[in-house]
């Protein structure tokens, strides 16, 4: 049985909007929730300065991950991500 993660994620400006209109590909994140090709973030706009949510989201699928890059640092990935429409 094949089981797909949902990981909700804070995300701030101008990132969440890079990503919404599908300019930016990819997230770097720390690895400390076990991503995996298939998995799905939601991710969510928020405001750091106010610290609040928007209640913007957007849902992207992991379709690549490279993780243990020597560039990296360690305990840190890059997820290719493909919008979810």
């Amino acid at each position: 049985m094949i089981t797909t993660t949902i990981h909700t994620l804070k995300t701030v400006e101008p990132y969440f909007t890079q990503v919404k209109d599908k300019k930016k590909t990819f997230e770097v994140r720390r690895d400390d929730r076990g991503y995996k090709v298939g998995d799905i973030l939601k991710l969510l706009k928020y405001d750091a300065r106010q610290q609040k949510f928007s209640g913007e989201e957007v849902l992207a699928e992991v379709t690549h991950m490279l993780d243990n890059y020597p560039a990296l640092e360690y305990g840190y990935v890059i997820l290719s991500i493909k919008i979810l429409e």
